[in-house]
């Protein structure tokens, strides 16, 4: 059984609350979440697939497409969670338009929770300490990897 420990950027430690939801906040986002299994700590980052810096542990691309000028090589993936993506559908009404965030935010989390023995079955195949999901969008506070992180916080 998974157990959350994380905790979110934009935390008043003064006040001891969030001081709004992840997505609700402009320019908030998780700095990593500690997920437990069976003892071990796992921590859970999103990172763009085109920038270098990428951290160590074990990236899944959890877009559907595969993103443009990148090399299986030079990606070097443990995985593609392409089913954790949004549907073609979803992902073409949203067209990363900031103003959809919140729709999106909704219907792809009701996709998601359809998918919920996927996305426990991905996670079991971790094997190192750090998960980072790796996305390609150009937006980065308007990617669907924020809601896929999300929700692999709140699994149980």
């Amino acid at each position: 059984m998974w157990r959350v420990f994380g905790q979110a950027e934009g935390f008043n430690a003064k006040r001891g609350k969030i001081l709004d939801s992840v997505f609700g906040m402009v320019g908030a986002r998780f700095c990593g979440t500690l997920i437990e299994k069976g003892g071990t700590r796992m921590n859970i980052k999103i990172h763009r697939v085109y920038d270098n810096d990428v951290p160590q542990g074990y990236h899944a691309l959890v877009d559907r497409l595969w993103p443009r000028g990148v090399s299986k090589d030079e990606a070097d993936l443990d995985g593609h969670w392409k089913d954790l993506a949004p549907s073609d559908d979803l992902r073409k009404w949203f067209d990363h338009d900031p103003d959809k965030w919140g729709d999106f935010r909704k219907k792809y989390l009701i996709e998601l929770s359809a998918s919920k023995a996927k996305a426990k079955e991905h996670l079991a195949e971790v094997s190192q300490k750090n998960l980072i999901l790796l996305y390609g969008a150009k937006d980065k506070k308007h990617s669907h990897a924020h809601v896929l992180k999300e929700y692999l916080d709140k699994l149980d």
